[in-house]
């Protein structure tokens, strides 16, 4: 996962991995003594648990338990994607008694982010939002006629992104190369010059 698509959410789980493979010294070579129906059973088992509301198990209320089912959706979304029963034994070769632990820690974590009542929201809101914008606003200065940063930065861009701006100042785009063509540097040139937008304006002060 690179850090432009870094998924923000209360729990680190691969961090949490990495913790419990240094714990339980875990290596390429071992061999998981999990099965893939124990790993879907435990984790369903732990993610009925993930509760946002208190006292919902008593409540049993259709509207309370779509709403913490609304709520928890990407988080468990997330925490299937990477807990699947392929990756847990094939690729992190976790044992039992690991894989309890990371859904231990889990359940401690989301535990901890939960909001207490009466929490002010939106000043923490604000504050989070105020903070990397004054960051934004002197990071700029630093890449003052850097022509490979010559992009909207900043305070000037986080304006466009929350009021949807349509004529963006530097509309820019990333091409991703095929395995082959990537790291061939005519190849690429070539391909920037045929894409590149030109205008007969162009054409005129360049001749």
């Amino acid at each position: 996962m690179t850090s432009d698509d870094a998924i923000h959410l209360p729990i680190n789980l691969k961090r949490i991995i990495q913790n419990a493979k240094r714990m339980f010294e875990i290596g390429q070579r071992v061999k998981s003594d999990l099965r893939p129906t124990d790993v879907v059973h435990k984790l369903d088992k732990t993610l009925r648990e993930l509760c946002v509301i208190p006292g919902l198990a008593q409540r049993n209320q259709k509207l309370l338990i779509d709403a913490n089912s609304d709520s928890t959706m990407l988080l468990r979304i997330y925490i299937k994607s990477i807990l699947n029963s392929k990756n847990v034994i094939m690729n992190e070769k976790l044992t039992s008694s690991s894989f309890d632990w990371i859904l231990g820690e889990i359940k401690a974590k989301f535990e901890q982010s939960l909001v207490h009542p009466g929490e002010m929201v939106g000043s923490v809101a604000a504050q989070s939002l105020g903070e990397p914008a004054t960051q934004m606003t002197l990071n700029t200065f630093h890449f003052a006629g850097v022509s490979a940063k010559n992009v909207t930065l900043g305070v000037p861009r986080m304006k466009e992104i929350i009021n949807v701006s349509k004529n963006i100042k530097t509309p820019s785009l990333k091409i991703f190369l095929q395995e082959e063509y990537r790291k061939r540097e005519q190849v690429v040139t070539k391909l920037g010059g045929l894409i590149e937008y030109t205008t007969l304006q162009h054409v005129v002060s360049s001749s």
